[in-house]
């Protein structure tokens, strides 16, 4: 029986990574409620059995982590500063509606979503850190959506002095609309480090 218990709470860690787009807080509460089951039941077997289930457990949890990890690096794509104006100014000249989001994270790194008229699922790129500044690309793709001059730009600087990295949402419903911008706080993420000088943006974020 605890071979069989074993075995059930193995197989329980399966819709993890046969499931996509599971919630981090479902798949969480789940497989803590298998393994509050299964390992109280262990608890009344032979002696070996509790301590079995916990290190089959662990390692299928971090299996399970590992698979999802790699599923994940692999739906992002690279796009290097010269990719990511070509993106911008294809949804820009798209006659579908479209939606953009541009946020530097904490790495330096450029995450950019894209969700256009087409595909359902919103796409994930990467702009890694370069010999340019993340926050001057990200602002010249505000004015190549919105135009020169939008508050935008003005309300994303002014959350840069403040500490806030910002993400940019940009969108529109129909081609007939103008692009609008919105921005989100994330308050989890610190406003990264420059890596590069920058005229613009070395008065705004301290440099390493």
């Amino acid at each position: 029986m605890p071979t069989f218990q074993i075995g059930v709470l193995a197989l329980s860690y399966l819709p993890l990574v046969a499931v996509r787009g599971l919630r981090p807080g479902t798949a969480a509460g789940y497989v803590l409620s298998m393994n509050t089951v299964v390992l109280w039941l262990l608890s009344d077997g032979p002696r070996w059995a509790l301590p079995a289930g916990a290190a089959v457990s662990a390692a299928c949890a971090a299996g399970s982590v590992r698979h999802l990890v790699r599923r994940a690096a692999a739906a992002v794509d690279g796009l290097d500063p010269a990719g990511l104006r070509a993106l911008v100014r294809a949804a820009a000249a798209d006659e579908g509606p479209g939606w953009i989001g541009l946020c530097v994270l904490p790495t330096g790194t450029l995450a950019v979503t894209a969700l256009g008229d087409g595909p359902p699922q919103p796409r994930q790129f990467r702009v890694l850190p370069g010999p340019e500044c993340r926050f001057c690309l990200l602002e010249e793709q505000i004015d190549t959506l919105l135009g020169d001059g939008s508050p935008l730009l003005d309300a994303y600087r002014e959350g840069l002095r403040t500490g806030s990295a910002r993400h940019v949402m940009i969108r529109r419903s129909s081609p007939e609309e103008p692009w609008q911008g919105a921005l989100r706080e994330r308050t989890a993420y610190r406003v990264p480090a420059l890596r590069v000088p920058c005229e613009v943006h070395d008065a705004l974020v301290r440099r390493r």
